[in-house]
Parts: structure tokens; C-alpha cells; sequence
């Protein structure tokens, strides 16, 4: 059960409910529509408000016959109020000469004189671009003519069915795609071996030289080499136990020597 008290405010209204039984509806309702005859086809359909027809298709048919009526009723004024509105166009005829309506842009009288215009015109235009057409005339026979080629494998001449071709037969044209195809081949080795090229020692510098190769460079034994180093006219690195000499100290020091100077033997002339 409820511990609350209920709430007079939602109370239930069952006495104030009134439902659609209880309406009675008026007797012109309850009785069924008349039946009406469609205007258009004749058949009866039941009747709601002012309709004529039985469906939309009858309407439409409806519509269209009262629209025939009315223009064939007033043709004439139809007819009058559009000759108003439209301003008539009057050109010349460019054949005769005459004043007539243009319709349509027309720039003559008749479809006769249209003929002779455009027989005219056209050969007007042709005169104008007989350089044009007679240039076109030749290449399109030109294109049209057989033309000879040699093949370029086997040598032999063969007729050019399209611009392209440059072999006289299937055989010949793989032949070449082989042939282009190894050109092809030995040019990006020829690449490949030009730009990753393997390079021996001998053509690597030396930056660091052991002692028998230093006194064999500059010719002299490993005493003098060491008494250089003492001295600081060659520099010299430790790696481990061995003792190594700088390539560009040897370049150096051999650069700072003196130039040697002889007396030219009895006889001779010296160069100038």
C-alpha cells in the first residue's frame, strides 16, 4: 500500500473522458454520398464536393478539352494580342533585294533564294581559303598514298601501313624490342659501373705512413726519420705501440728543402 497520501491535483477524471462513441454524428453524414457520373468516361464513382471526374487522368483529359474549346472559341484574338506584342522584323533580302518579316533570323525571302545564299556564301568562303583547303587537299593524299620504307633489321623494303613503323614484320620488330632492350642493359651498367667504380689502393692517399714507408719517401734511413720528428719538422702519431708518420709532413718537409745546385760540366750550355 501507499504510505503517501494521493494528490488531489492528479487525480483521475474518468467522469470528464468523452469518448468518439458518445459523439452522434448529424444524419446528412451518416448517409452515404450520391453516386455521380465522370463527365469523361461516364462511369459512376461517389461524389465528394464539386468533382466531375472519377480520377486524375480523366481530369486532366477534361482540362485539355476545355482548353481546345476555348482557343478554337477565341482564335482570332489570340492571335491579334501576339500579332501586337511581337514587333515585326523587316530586312532586306539579300538575293532580291525585297523587304520581307523576317522569322527566325531568316536572311531571305524564300527556301530558293536560301539556296542560292548559301551556294554563294560557300563559294565565297572557299575562295578565301583556297590556300588552306589546297594544302589539306595534298596532305590528305599524301596520307593516303603508299609509302616505301627499309626495314631497319634486315634491310628490306617494305610499305608503311601507319607512320610508325620501322620493321617489315613481326619477326624483325621483336628483334629490334631485343636489341633495344640490351642497349639498353649495357648503358645502366655503364652507369652503375661509373658511378659506384671500385677504387684500389694504390689511387687512395695515405694520411698516415709507419716509419720504413716514411724514410722510403723522402730517402732517408729511420734514424734521420725520427731525429725529424725530434726536432718537429715531421709530426708523428701513436697508434697502439707504433709510431706513424703524417703523409701531408712529408709532403711539407720535402717542399721546404732547399733546390740543389750543381756546376754544369766543361762544354756544356745551361738552359735558360
Amino acid at each position: 500500500m501507499r504510505n503517501t497520501a494521493p494528490n488531489p491535483a492528479r487525480r483521475r477524471r474518468s467522469a470528464e473522458v468523452v469518448t468518439l462513441l458518445d459523439v452522434r454524428l448529424p444524419e446528412w453524414h451518416r448517409e452515404k454520398s450520391p453516386a455521380r457520373q465522370c463527365v469523361v468516361c461516364e462511369r459512376e464513382f461517389p461524389a465528394r464536393n464539386f468533382a466531375k471526374t472519377c480520377s486524375p487522368e480523366c481530369s486532366r483529359n477534361l482540362w485539355l478539352a476545355n482548353r481546345r474549346k476555348y482557343y478554337a472559341a477565341n482564335s482570332e484574338k489570340i492571335l491579334a494580342k501576339q500579332r501586337q506584342s511581337r514587333r515585326p522584323n523587316i530586312r532586306q533580302c539579300l538575293i532580291c533585294g525585297k523587304d520581307f518579316i523576317s522569322r527566325k533570323n531568316s536572311k531571305t525571302c524564300s527556301p530558293e533564294h536560301l539556296k542560292e545564299h548559301r551556294r554563294l556564301h560557300g563559294h565565297k568562303y572557299y575562295l578565301a581559303n583556297r590556300e588552306k583547303w589546297v594544302v589539306r587537299g595534298r596532305e590528305q593524299r599524301a596520307k593516303r598514298s603508299p609509302k616505301i620504307r627499309q626495314c631497319i633489321v634486315c634491310g628490306k623494303d617494305f610499305v608503311v601501313v601507319s607512320g610508325k613503323e620501322n620493321t617489315c614484320s613481326p619477326k624483325c620488330k621483336a628483334e629490334r624490342r631485343r636489341a633495344m632492350e640490351r642497349a639498353r642493359y649495357r648503358s645502366e651498367q655503364r652507369v652503375l659501373k661509373t658511378k659506384y667504380r671500385r677504387i684500389s689502393v694504390s689511387e687512395l692517399q695515405p694520411i698516415l705512413v709507419p716509419i720504413n714507408q716514411a724514410s722510403a719517401i723522402i730517402g732517408k734511413c729511420r734514424r734521420g726519420i725520427y731525429q725529424l720528428i725530434a726536432t718537429g719538422q715531421l709530426k708523428a702519431v701513436k697508434s697502439g705501440r707504433s709510431t706513424l708518420v703524417v703523409y701531408e709532413s712529408l709532403k711539407q718537409y720535402a717542399a721546404n728543402l732547399p733546390v740543389a745546385k750543381f756546376r754544369a760540366p766543361h762544354g756544356a750550355t745551361p738552359k735558360a
